[in-house]
């Protein structure tokens, strides 16, 4: 009978110290700098078959400081962006429980002067928490208004040489 209020006692405590544990969740310190290569579908006119290349940095708050912007179809450079661009967004990351970084993406393209503007909303999902660089690729949709207009959907492609996803433990109650 001892015996067995033992085993009841231990049982009671295994449960109870059960109920005060704490899980783990990785979350994602490290972010997708780097140079990513964009292609845009659908639209029509000059707000059709869009590519550029960008080079980012993503801030501690999720903005986007945006090195680089290069048009690589002259048709929509000269007639959407005539005088060049500057760019902005965000690009906010966590992990998914299979240590995988996922995220949402907001990328804007204003022309200069002011008269078009690109949004484009997306989701990465896919870079490993382990280091993989390059590869990796953002997909969503776009609008674009103003002197040029159009939507459609568009992806943004890691060209490499920046990502570099490392995880940190945080406890959750």
């Amino acid at each position: 009978m001892r015996k067995l209020a033992l085993l009841g006692l231990l049982i009671y405590a295994l449960v109870l110290a059960g109920c005060g544990t704490t899980t783990s969740s990785p979350i994602t310190t490290a972010t997708a700098n780097g140079t990513w290569s964009a292609q845009l579908t659908g639209g029509a006119g000059d707000a059709s078959a869009i590519s550029f290349v960008t080079q980012f940095i993503v801030n501690g708050d999720g903005s986007l400081e945006v090195v680089s912007l290069t048009f690589l179809t002259t048709q929509t450079s000269g007639s959407c962006f005539p005088k060049g661009a500057t760019a902005g967004g965000t690009l906010n990351l966590t992990t998914n429980p299979y240590n995988v970084v996922v995220g949402n993406l907001t990328f804007n393209v204003n022309s200069t002067p002011p008269g078009t503007k690109l949004v484009m909303t997306g989701v990465e999902n896919g870079t490993s928490v382990t280091g993989v660089t390059g590869g990796n690729s953002i997909t969503g949709n776009w609008t674009m208004t103003g002197s040029c207009s159009g939507y459609g959907n568009f992806t943004m492609t890691e060209s490499g040489g920046g990502t570099a996803a490392t995880s940190q433990n945080h406890s959750l109650r």
